[in-house]
């Protein structure tokens, strides 16, 4: 093989990346229904030209004690959210009173929400979240895309996005 000045050869690149793969972690998935967690991380991850966070939820209590679940929200390009989002709505529940910039790290990291878990075939997923000690939202009201609340949100992001389209449901009668 011939390398030239700094450039790494396909052969160097495949042999640099690959891993063994050795061992796996059995975890038991949090149950379906009303639970009490904590937001405990969040990793940012990219789908084409969309950029979503995936905050790492713990149960705090019963059946899904120390048992997670990943909420996944879009993040948008702009960085700002109404509270009907998903980004915002989880905003809301862990801080009620927020207005302004939220910073992820320092603000909404180790806040407690109530969670409603899902069977989403084949995955579970979070349904909705709401503030400790409140009662849950009533699902037909959810997404119905009415602007609220602008939040805006800081976080460090690595490129700019195209923020998708804005899907709204309005009820039928």
């Amino acid at each position: 093989e011939i390398k030239y000045r700094g450039e790494v050869t396909f052969m160097e690149k495949k042999m640099t990346n690959k891993k063994d793969i050795t061992s796996v972690e059995l975890v038991d998935l949090i149950p379906l229904g009303v639970h009490r967690v904590i937001i405990d991380s969040f990793e940012k991850s990219e789908y084409g030209d969309y950029t979503y966070l995936d905050f790492q939820l713990v149960g705090l209590e019963g059946e899904a004690c120390d048992k997670e679940i990943k909420h996944g929200v879009h993040y948008p390009e702009n960085g700002k959210v109404t509270s009907r989002s998903k980004l915002g709505k989880l905003i809301k529940a862990a801080l009620p009173a927020a207005k302004g910039r939220i910073d992820f790290e320092n603000d909404l990291l180790q806040k407690e929400v109530m969670v409603r878990v899902v069977e989403d075939a084949p995955y579970l997923e979070v349904d909705t979240v709401w503030a400790v000690g409140q009662e849950p939202p009533v699902p037909s009201t959810e997404d119905n895309g009415e602007s609220e609340n602008e939040v805006s949100t800081d976080v460090e992001t690595d490129e700019d996005h195209n923020s998708p389209l804005k899907k709204s449901s309005v009820p039928t009668i």
